[in-house]
């Protein structure tokens, strides 16, 4: 096995960092959970697609989200569902929409909601293609034209079907177009939302890092001359990727387990007796020789003063972004490390 005290030093810190990621992580999911953050923006990313604020100043989003197959799926009147699946969203856009214009009857239920009950008994392609045909001219009117273009034009090839059948077929090609579009969308969505999460990871990475005193600095110099704290992490990393050949998402984890994990892994943590913590007697011993140098130097020296908080300034934040970039990341790394390690460095060739 090839080893060598760059590499080691490398690995170690990778599982530091693996470790606090998944701390990170949690803390993250746990307010996105708590403030039910992707409720919220699935909601408006919808309204920026289906919010008509045109001449017809109406609110299809809330319509959407007033449908009783999507309001089943709220917790409360309050929250917004985080997941919409695209037969769910197809069925219920296109009956807003038609209840939108046609004649309906409104009733209320239990919880004191509007249900809508169309009257009308025209094919709901026909009644939707109509619909959309009397709203007023705006950007949204442009966009379900679009469905509806498409599935015309395709389904216009089979000419010696019948009427209804043809309804039928345009139906569910209008469907299928919504549903295409939409997953498309989501795509996109999903992308938005993940730049946004990964500046929360950058803020939950720099507070986890300041709570403990993750100063990768100190850390790394401790590493470095610390061989035998270098071979305990490595043995620890190899025995969790070991365990673990892949990295399980938090998502998929129950809460209260999670928790438990992560503070046993904070208690393993503990054991390697690492310059972390606000209360470590590594970091007190560090600090309190700085301030005692410190105390003997003239006011021109102030600067030497200066600059040590600024290199704990400076530890924190590498530790903050080396956290943001995920418990996955760090997780691949240590995978990639461990298999270089276990390959070694190929004999040169005679």
């Amino acid at each position: 096995m090839f080893s060598s005290p760059v590499i080691d030093t490398v690995l170690s810190i990778a599982f530091i960092y693996f470790i606090f990621s998944v701390i990170t992580s949690f803390f993250v999911e746990y307010l996105t959970f708590r403030r039910k953050q992707r409720g919220i923006f699935l909601y408006q990313a919808l309204s920026k697609v289906l919010q008509d604020n045109g001449i017809n100043k109406k609110n299809f989003t809330h319509r959407l989200y007033e449908h009783p197959m999507i309001r089943s799926m709220k917790e409360s009147n309050e929250e917004f569902p985080s997941y919409i699946s695209d037969t769910m969203f197809s069925q219920c856009l296109i009956d807003i929409i038609i209840a939108d214009q046609q004649n309906t009857t409104v009733s209320q239920d239990s919880n004191n909601q509007f249900v809508f009950h169309s009257n009308n008994k025209v094919h709901p392609y026909e009644a939707f293609t109509n619909a959309v045909q009397q709203l007023k001219y705006s950007d949204l009117k442009i966009f379900l034209e679009t469905f509806i273009h498409q599935s015309a034009n395709i389904s216009a090839q089979s000419s010696t079907s019948i009427s209804i059948d043809r309804s039928s077929k345009q139906y569910e090609l209008l469907q299928s177009h919504i549903q295409n579009w939409y997953n498309s969308y989501m795509d996109r969505v999903s992308g938005w939302y993940k730049r946004k999460l990964s500046k929360m990871l950058l803020f939950g990475g720099i507070l986890v890092a300041v709570i403990f005193n993750l100063d990768s600095l100190v850390i790394i110099k401790r590493l470095w001359v610390d061989r035998q704290l270098r071979e305990t992490l490595i043995k620890d990393a190899n025995t969790y990727i070991a365990n673990n050949p892949k990295y399980e998402e938090l998502a998929n984890k129950n809460p209260n387990k999670l928790i438990s994990k992560i503070d046993s892994i904070y208690t393993k943590v503990g054991l390697y007796n690492l310059p972390i913590g606000w209360g470590n007697e590594h970091d007190t011993i560090a600090v309190n020789k700085q301030h005692s140098q410190i105390i003997q130097y003239s006011d021109s020296n102030i600067y030497k003063k200066i600059g040590w908080y600024l290199m704990k300034v400076l530890g924190i934040l590498l530790s903050g972004i080396a956290l943001s970039f995920g418990a996955p990341f760090w997780f691949d790394v240590m995978n990639k490390i461990t298999n270089m390690r276990k390959a070694g460095i190929k004999p040169k060739t005679t």
